[in-house]
């Protein structure tokens, strides 16, 4: 009984420290991939942009928190074949006037060709990533996205069953699964549902109270040649950032 409290406790503490109040700390992107990619040699740059309204103390000494606070990252990215697309990110945040930089991001994505015209999708974006301490308790970190969906007429149904890994340092490992319910109203007009969580460390979930949720309302429309995705986020647990609200606009090239 004494090793499982033991264990137990562990399993509160690097929620708490490390991973189990993610949404606390600044996150550059707010995204559901559904797996569609750049046309081998197309080229793509977007903008994400998030703002956290209200959001919880900092998980760590040092962590850049959410509240108040403007987190986003620019994307360029490059399809390399029908089923492969590389990326690079350079994620910042803005609080109080100061420029925070956070280091760099490069992943590849694996899917389906033509996953947009499809009944169904699979893919896997891996990404690599150095990030500064407030970013991250760990210098290097790899996150591990698979992409499951559907589409059956104007509906769309999207998973995203994600696993952070922490590379060394103190950042240990999570399970953030992300999810998108969509309603195509119009040709290049969606409103959807978006739900982003934080089940703490793979083979140990913690308890519910000490998870961390949020759910989002969220549309998809073009203007002016962008592709945009507007949305605001309400945290349902005690644990989560209480509004936050995101952007993300870009085109290709």
């Amino acid at each position: 009984m004494a090793v499982a409290l033991c264990s137990r406790v562990r399993s509160w503490l690097l929620l708490l420290v490390v991973l189990g109040a993610q949404p606390a700390r600044a996150i550059d992107e707010i995204q559901v991939y559904n797996g569609e990619i750049n046309r081998p040699g197309e080229w793509s740059l977007e903008q994400h942009l998030n703002y956290g309204f209200r959001a919880r103390r900092p998980d760590y000494p040092g962590a850049l928190i959410n509240s108040r606070a403007f987190n986003g990252t620019p994307e360029l990215a490059v399809g390399a074949t029908p089923w492969l697309e590389f990326g690079a990110y350079a994620p910042f945040a803005i609080r109080q006037d100061r420029l925070f930089l956070g280091g760099g991001k490069l992943r590849a994505l694996l899917t389906i060709p033509g996953a947009a015209e499809r009944g169904w999708l699979v893919g896997l974006n891996t990404e690599l990533s150095w990030q500064s301490p407030r970013f991250s308790r760990s210098r290097w970190n790899l996150e591990l996205r698979p992409i499951i969906g559907m589409r059956r007429g104007q509906w769309e149904v999207i998973f995203n069953p994600i696993v952070d890994l922490g590379l060394g340092g103190r950042q240990g490992n999570s399970f953030v699964p992300a999810t998108r319910v969509a309603y195509e109203v119009r040709p290049g007009w969606q409103l959807g549902i978006e739900t982003y969580s934080d089940l703490g460390p793979l083979g140990g979930f913690v308890l519910a109270r000490r998870q961390a949720h949020q759910v989002f309302a969220v549309t998809d429309f073009q203007f002016r040649g962008l592709d945009i995705n507007l949305g605001v986020g309400r945290g349902l647990t005690a644990v989560s950032d209480r509004w936050v609200g995101k952007i993300i606009f870009g085109r290709g090239f």
